[in-house]
């Protein structure tokens, strides 16, 4: 195999949870959401690779959500859980944990419905 090819794996996550947007005098409706979010992950070169071990951070990230109200799920009690603060914070999550395990997070998106996505690189 060519040594000079750009090899990356695509990880879906799928989080499905409840939030709401504030305002400085009010706030939306709670209201549900399936966010997708997709990782563009690198790793040490290795030719083989245990997927289990990238799938168990990915899960340890969010699963603290999972069928939640995010708003009441540390940061987002006091960070407004828009996809975009979303974004910026689970990248910084992930990118800790992967870096531990000699992997690399390129890009991550997320999209709270099939018509808006925000990108991450």
């Amino acid at each position: 195999m060519s040594e000079n090819l750009y090899r990356f794996y695509r990880y879906k996550y799928y989080l499905d949870a409840n939030h709401y947007m504030r305002n400085e005098d009010s706030r939306s409706q709670v209201h549900p959401h399936t966010w997708e979010i997709t990782m563009e992950v690198e790793n040490d070169g290795a030719d083989m690779i245990d997927f289990s071990q990238i799938e168990d951070l990915i899960k340890k990230v969010f699963l603290p959500y999972q069928n939640m109200i995010i708003n009441e799920v540390k940061p987002f009690d006091t960070v407004n859980p828009t996809t975009e603060n979303m974004g910026i914070y689970f990248k910084k999550q992930l990118e800790g944990l992967m870096l531990e395990k000699n992997w690399k997070l390129k890009m991550l998106t997320i999209s709270e419905n099939p018509n808006r996505t925000f990108v991450i690189y």
